[in-house]
């Protein structure tokens, strides 16, 4: 739950800020993509650590959908980078001349931020998707119909007073 939240957030945060959409508006559609460049990374951490507690408790499931969401947020951020470029270049003439060195320096900084996402999360979806591939099940706990926590594991009960095995010179 604390992964979703830290997921879901910023996104509906950013939803909320766009309201009301006007897509034929260049300077929104700035303004949305240089939020949504602000508000991506904490999505990203939660794909990470999903991923992490996924990769420990050998869940093929979670890998698959943290690869899947990380490559369609790859594929978003992608196209968002994109659109954000062309309408930087439009909007670049509209400026006024004392502040185009500032406006140049934040564009340039916002599409940084962007394709630095679009390659982590494009190593996200790759690396989750070869965890996934990688991830045994065990086949005892699959049989006996329990499955192992991450809290509580599935060992049994320890051994008290066992002796090491002692030499046969001695």
């Amino acid at each position: 739950m604390v992964m979703a939240l830290i997921i879901v957030q910023p996104l509906l945060e950013l939803y909320i800020r766009s309201s009301p959409f006007r897509i034929h508006s260049p300077v929104w559609r700035l303004s949305l993509v240089g939020n949504a460049s602000g508000a991506i990374s904490a999505p990203i951490l939660g794909l990470f650590l999903m991923l992490a507690i996924a990769v420990a408790v050998d869940d093929r499931g979670v890998s698959y959908l943290v690869s899947s969401l990380s490559a369609l947020g790859g594929v978003f951020t992608l196209a968002g980078t994109g659109m954000f470029a062309l309408d930087a270049l439009q909007m670049r003439s509209q400026v006024q001349a004392n502040l185009s060195e500032s406006y140049g320096l934040a564009s340039s900084w916002i599409a940084a931020k962007l394709v630095m996402s679009v390659i982590v999360l494009i190593a996200l979806a790759i690396s989750a998707f070869r965890a996934a591939q990688g991830a045994k099940r065990s086949t005892s706990s699959q049989v006996s119909g329990k499955s192992s926590s991450v809290l509580v594991g599935t060992a049994g009960r320890p051994v008290v007073g066992v002796r090491p095995a002692v030499d046969a010179e001695r």
